[in-house]
């Protein structure tokens, strides 16, 4: 093996190994820029809140009633001290301490899903950034060809080179394509706002290392997945808890017996009493809100069957249309021909080709090129979209 081949190797090694560092620095920044976002802020204050009521649930269902009585009859003060206490008896409190858990789980898995949506929102923004920037950049480059091309057009008309006809044909043509330019210009400015606004504190110019980090994510075989994406694993919470919430109910509305005790004095002798209470449910046994819990809990069911279908389409919809955009992609890579324009021009001065036709051929590279941005935006978010359905956008760093 010669030296060069290893140096070539080594440069090689250490050229992936910067590639990576710099895509893992990206990942470490997008995620701190998310969750300084207000609008992650106020979910995570939604979570913290939505934690508090489980907290809430969790806690013995009754107090105790202390009662105090006092009276002066004649030369007699008769007082009393009394304590009542609800009890449990159909554990009640128990199923509500399952509950709690479960509003735990059900709060975390919507933030989770909120957080990977946003974080697809932002890398989307980025992708249209970075595809203005291209159009943008495009249409400078246009833009200053065509001031060119117009000193030479009047420079070949003095000359007698070209006609007056094909003068103002071309003078058309150019005017034209202006409204193009300021297309382009316009949507830059739009893109950049939009990212501005998702990202405030941060350099839109980070954008450029998004194919990087792109690159080193990879989505998952398969879709034995499927159950734990967020959006699945959220509606399959909010059965589970409707389901103990059922059961809470069923036993919140037993009745209930309350203890009471009782002592004081009364007149010259002393006096405990013991009482106890349970009301009688006659005239409304609750069950019709046993069944209104019961059919909301099956409606949680049916939701989260949907919610696995739906995902399941989303991924393979997904999947199949990042497949299509990447094939269509790799080919006009593999179409296009460097160094068109000076080559067309070539010709049109040296009378190969007529004034009209190189126009023609001046419009189809510039689609051409548009449509090699628009190409490779459309990969981007399509790339972007299959990972966020397969629930591959997760953000580390959340410390709740």
């Amino acid at each position: 093996m010669s030296l060069s081949f290893v140096r070539l190797a080594l440069y090689g090694l250490a050229a992936a190994a910067c590639f990576g560092a710099q895509a893992a620095d990206f990942a470490s920044w997008l995620d701190r820029q998310l969750l300084a976002q207000p609008a992650v802020i106020a979910e995570q204050q939604r979570l913290l809140a939505a934690r508090a009521e489980a907290d809430g649930l969790a806690k013995p269902l009754y107090n105790p009633v202390l009662s105090a009585f006092g009276e002066k009859n004649g030369n007699d003060n008769n007082v009393a001290l009394g304590l009542e206490q609800t009890l449990d008896w159909w554990g009640q409190g128990d199923s509500q301490q399952q509950e709690a858990r479960l509003t735990r789980v059900q709060a975390t898995l919507a933030f989770d899903a909120r957080l990977q949506q946003q974080k697809a929102k932002v890398l989307a923004a980025m992708a249209r950034f970075l595809a203005a920037a291209d159009e943008q950049q495009l249409a400078q480059q246009q833009r200053r060809y065509l001031g060119t091309l117009l000193a030479l057009v009047k420079k070949r008309q003095v000359a007698g080179d070209l006609g007056v006809v094909d003068a103002e044909l071309a003078r058309l043509n150019l005017s034209s394509r202006l409204k193009a330019l300021a297309d382009a210009d316009a949507a830059y400015e739009e893109a950049r706002a939009e990212l501005e606004a998702l990202l405030p504190n941060a350099s839109v110019q980070k954008s450029v290392e998004l194919d990087g980090y792109l690159a080193r994510l990879r989505l998952p075989e398969g879709e034995e997945w499927l159950a734990r994406h967020p959006a699945v694993a959220l509606a399959k919470a909010r059965w589970q808890l409707s389901r103990q919430q059922v059961e809470t109910r069923r036993r919140a509305v037993k009745a209930k017996p309350t203890v009471g005790l009782s002592a004081g004095r009364d007149g010259g002798s002393s006096s405990v009493e013991v009482g106890v209470s349970i009301p009688l449910n006659l005239r409304n046994d609750f069950q019709s809100d046993v069944a209104a819990t019961g059919y909301q809990a099956l409606a949680s069911e049916a939701a989260y069957q949907q919610q696995y279908l739906n995902q399941r389409a989303a991924w393979r919809a997904a999947k199949g249309r990042l497949a299509s955009y990447q094939r269509h992609y790799r080919q006009w890579q593999q179409w296009r021909e460097q160094d068109v324009q000076p080559r067309l021009e070539r010709f049109w001065q040296q009378g190969e080709l007529a004034t009209a036709q190189y126009l023609q051929g001046l419009n189809a590279l510039a689609q051409s090129q548009s449509d090699g941005i628009a190409l490779e935006q459309q990969t981007r978010l399509a790339l972007i979209d299959a990972l966020a359905q397969s629930g591959q956008l997760s953000v580390k760093g959340v410390t709740l």
